[in-house]
């Protein structure tokens, strides 16, 4: 259970660290370079450890399936790395934090999931605390 939570503090960190940094960058380069330079190398560095741990093969079709369902996660780093040109890496993380809220809204609606008072209440609170610690750039 440690080695979860230590691998969690290790994502979080390695997520909050990436809004300064694509700050002090996204001034000198495009929104779209950084989000193919994102993808690109991710694309690089993990294709060998599965194509040889899971020796995946991957039809037209699946590549297509795949390349919809990333869409989303395209657009959202795009929007990212556009907001920091114009504001502040700690309001663009703090919008980041609203995450899990829009996440149990859409398991509520798509996914018919019950959330309970208490969760809902500990989202909604978790929303309005993100959006309080925003600031004009």
């Amino acid at each position: 259970m440690f080695r979860i939570h230590l691998l969690l503090l290790l994502g979080a960190v390695l997520v909050s660290g990436s809004f300064p940094i694509v700050a002090a960058i996204s001034k000198d380069l495009d929104p779209v370079v950084l989000t193919l330079l994102r993808f690109a190398l991710a694309s690089i560095l993990f294709a060998p450890f599965i194509w040889f741990r899971y020796t995946l093969v991957v039809s037209f079709r699946a590549l297509a399936r795949y390349s919809l369902i990333s869409l989303t996660l395209v657009l959202c780093f795009w929007s990212m790395f556009l907001a920091l040109r114009y504001t502040t890496a700690l309001n663009v993380s703090a919008i980041f934090t609203i995450v899990p809220g829009l996440s149990g809204l859409y398991a509520m609606v798509l996914n018919k999931e019950r959330l309970g008072r208490p969760r809902l209440i500990a989202l909604f609170l978790g929303i309005i605390g993100a959006l309080c610690t925003l600031s004009p750039p």
